[in-house]
């Protein structure tokens, strides 16, 4: 049996961190953003800031892992893969989905599990996830990994992988949460470098929607499949977290899990830190946002997104919770 660990998370999270420590288990591999692929060979209008680089530094072109993942993709199913669509958004979301998403706090789990499949168009979805396990299939040949981990991040990429899960995969899912606050301050830093307009309540309604969305997907696998992990927690605690969620995974820990490393990886997508991570790179949390959010951004923030920040809260506490261990750093 292959297992898939799925990242989920709004943006700005964490989740190339997260993917980055997992990813260095031996029997692991990050395949990385997949739903950005078709970006990555077609290499379209994605921002200024975008890197269509992989990990390794090549071009997907170059690369030797994604040059022959490409080269069995086409053998095994006949269809260039620089044709195959592996973009999910807003496109897949049917005209239910934020409303369902705003009432996943306060439904009983049998009705967000009834509904939930109401919120995307299925079978839009179905066929995309069927191309991203056949991809994964590929990949997973030439890294020779038993585990691939997959940081798409989105709800809509989420559910695809959902919808068509082979019987030869499990399904592992880590939702990623980080303040909502902090993801706030991010976001504003990035648009103000590259010059882009910012809206405060678009960027903290897509906060809330995505982890909302994220939360009521949780009741279409089994709780063992499942974990949610915050972001402030694999900062300030890396081996308690990562401890943490190996357990939760039944995946022996490895002390490697607790570096950030370059070496070795071809995932594409994420933060472009990525290319600068080293043995030496140290895991800190940013807590710019303290000092750097103002208070009308604040009252701003809390008003959109009081009633999601707290029940958020409230869900990271609902599972077992990092400890302190003897040998902890």
């Amino acid at each position: 049996m292959n297992t898939l660990i799925y990242i989920a998370s709004a943006s700005r999270s964490g989740s190339t961190i997260l993917d980055n420590l997992l990813s260095n288990h031996p029997d692991a591999a990050s395949i990385g953003e997949l739903r950005q692929l078709s970006g990555h060979l077609r290499q379209g209008n994605a921002g200024r800031s975008w890197d269509w680089r992989c990990t390794c530094g090549l071009s997907l072109t170059d690369c030797p892992i994604w040059s022959a993942t490409a080269d069995t993709f086409e053998q095994n199913t006949k269809l260039p893969l620089r044709q195959v669509n592996t973009l999910t958004g807003r496109t897949e979301r049917a005209r239910l989905n934020f409303a369902l998403a705003c009432a996943t706090p306060i439904l009983p789990r049998k009705s967000r599990r009834r509904l939930m499949p109401y919120a995307y168009k299925a079978r839009k979805l179905e066929a995309a996830g069927v191309h991203a396990y056949r991809i994964i299939d590929a990949f997973r040949e030439q890294t020779n990994a038993k585990t691939i981990i997959d940081s798409s991040k989105t709800p809509e990429h989420l559910y695809a992988l959902i919808a068509a899960r082979p019987e030869t995969y499990t399904l592992r899912v880590i939702h990623l949460i980080r303040d909502g606050r902090a993801v706030l301050y991010s976001a504003m830093n990035r648009t103000a470098q590259y010059g882009a307009p910012f809206s405060l309540g678009r960027a903290t309604a897509a906060w809330c929607n995505t982890n909302l969305q994220v939360a009521g997907l949780r009741d279409l696998l089994a709780p063992s499949d499942w974990i949610t992990v915050r972001y402030e927690n694999l900062c300030q605690q890396p081996e308690n977290t990562i401890r943490q969620i190996c357990k939760a995974f039944q995946i022996p820990f490895d002390s490697r899990m607790l570096r950030l490393s370059r070496a070795g990886k071809h995932n594409i997508g994420g933060s472009p830190h990525r290319f600068n991570w080293s043995r030496d790179t140290k895991i800190t949390l940013d807590n710019r946002w303290h000092t750097g959010l103002k208070l009308s951004h604040r009252l701003s923030y809390y008003a959109i997104a009081g009633a999601v920040h707290v029940w958020l809260r409230h869900l990271t506490r609902l599972g077992p919770q990092p400890r302190k261990l003897p040998n902890s750093r």
